[in-house]
């Protein structure tokens, strides 16, 4: 519990300013000590580090008209940290959005700690104190500007800023992945910008950042520093992106979906430090495969196009554009967000496809854009389609057995009969396959692919008629 103190000297006056300010002591689920100071207009909440001592030496300043040097105000947060470590109570801390009942609560990051509170059909903006929920911040974050007046429709002003066809569906899955940033508390879709030079996908990196999350710098290098990097912004993208290891894919799997990631605190020590994150990820670059099939379930990629010399605007008439109509752009989300919500608890679907959260949110802020639900649901399939075929890359002869299933619903026959009808139907197909495959290899190429068919939802067995001949089985 916080004391006042005899005030003898500059830390134990620091102590006092603070406690004739009646503070909230505080330490979030990770064990992270915090300050909650109300300031009669607004209440504030600042992390308690010694390396971040600015905000309490200004309040020093504006408190006693006087300087305070480092040493006092560091030892008067250590004391604070111990205070909050051993004695307050932990509370659940959240990095720029936040759930609560059914409501969502956005963090503006302005200098009188308001937040948008986003309900079915509507949303406000509203005081800290009369939220439910406590954020946390972090030194690079920036505020959201917004307008109090806007409509969903505002949204579709970004595609005046992205070289992507607007009638397309890469325009409405952008859209889409950029409304679904602002929900929590499910698993998020990968974002990958790719294009060769010239298609502007660092430009539009930072126009989604600073939509959703903005905060400086707003592209990030892959480097050491991932795990920290994601857990200290809400939405996270990763420029000029030309190779992504194992270890990076599973750690981009889990902040998409959810999971905790322990990192050394010091090579010198055996300290950890733990996150629990999940949090958004996009990254762009020109060339770069997506190493594991757990990372590609959770993609969307979209192909940006080379601006023409015709079209081309300096990036300072861009952004000088791009912020005149980002406050509308902004507050559309919101919207977008607060109809969709009326519109999902409507929705019944009778089958999912992996991320079914995200398939859930996305087919309601289809429908709240205007979109028609066959069309969004038919396009996600495709996308689904299209990046499994891109992943797994197969070979003719696999492609064509697997076109072949999905026309006519299944195949059983022998290998030698199952290798003479997929050749006559990939020659009706314009298909080439391989000269060198026989049929001792048949099955031997249709179990190395496996994990192709079963992303295909494309079901093998294997069997006898009799004790001499052997049948193949695949059917959806």
């Amino acid at each position: 519990m916080l004391k006042k103190m005899s005030g003898k000297n500059k830390t134990e006056k620091i102590m006092n300013m603070i406690f004739e300010k009646k503070p909230e002591l505080l330490k979030d689920q990770f064990n992270a000590p915090l300050i909650k100071i109300d300031n009669n207009i607004y209440t504030e909440i600042r992390p308690l580090d010694p390396r971040d001592i600015n905000w309490l030496r200004y309040h020093y300043y504006q408190c006693f008209n006087e300087t305070v040097g480092d040493k006092d105000i560091k030892t008067a947060i250590n004391t604070l940290i111990s205070i909050a470590i051993n004695e307050s109570r932990k509370e659940e801390f959240y990095l720029r959005v936040a759930e609560h009942d059914d409501v969502i609560y956005y963090d503006l990051c302005n200098d009188r700690w308001q937040q948008v509170r986003i309900k079915e059909g509507d949303w406000e903006v509203i005081e800290q104190k009369d939220s439910p929920v406590l954020f946390k911040r972090y030194q690079q974050m920036n505020k959201q500007t917004i307008l109090n007046k806007s409509s969903l429709e505002d949204v579709k002003k970004l595609l005046d800023f992205v070289n992507i066809d607007k009638r397309s569906p890469e325009a409405m899955f952008l859209l889409i992945y950029i409304a679904t940033n602002f929900i929590p508390n499910i698993p998020h879709a990968v974002l990958h910008l790719k294009g060769v030079k010239g298609t502007a996908k660092s430009n539009l990196s930072r126009i989604i950042k600073r939509i959703v999350d903005p905060a400086m710098p707003e592209l990030i290098t892959l480097n050491n520093n991932l795990e920290q990097n994601l857990a200290h912004n809400w939405f996270c993208i990763f420029d000029n992106i030309s190779k992504i290891s194992k270890k990076q894919s599973d750690i981009f799997c889990r902040a998409s979906t959810g999971a905790g990631i322990a990192k050394r605190k010091l090579y010198e020590d055996d300290q950890d430090i733990f996150y629990n994150i999940k949090h958004c990820v996009a990254m762009n670059g020109i060339r770069y495969n997506i190493p594991k099939s757990d990372l590609m379930d959770r993609s969307i990629i979209i192909e940006l196009d080379p601006i023409s010399s015709r079209d081309r605007l300096t990036e300072h008439e861009l952004h000088k554009s791009f912020e005149e109509q980002r406050p509308s752009i902004v507050s559309g989300f919101f919207d977008l967000i607060a109809e969709a919500m009326k519109i999902k608890k409507n929705l019944e679907f009778k089958h999912y496809p992996r991320m079914a959260d995200f398939f859930e949110w996305g087919t309601a802020i289809a429908m709240a854009l205007g979109y028609d639900r066959e069309y969004f649901e038919s396009s996600y399939f495709d996308m689904i389609h299209n990046r499994l075929e891109r992943f797994h890359n197969p070979s003719g002869f696999i492609k064509a057995l697997k076109m072949y299933v999905e026309d006519k619903g299944a195949i059983k026959a022998s290998a030698s009969e199952v290798l003479e009808t997929i050749k006559f139907y990939a020659e009706e197909l314009d298909i080439r396959i391989e000269d060198t495959l026989s049929v001792a290899w048949v099955t031997r190429k249709i179990k190395a692919n496996l994990e192709y068919f079963n992303d295909m939802n494309i079901n093998f067995e294997q069997g006898k008629y009799n004790k001499r001949e052997r049948f193949i089985h695949l059917f959806i």
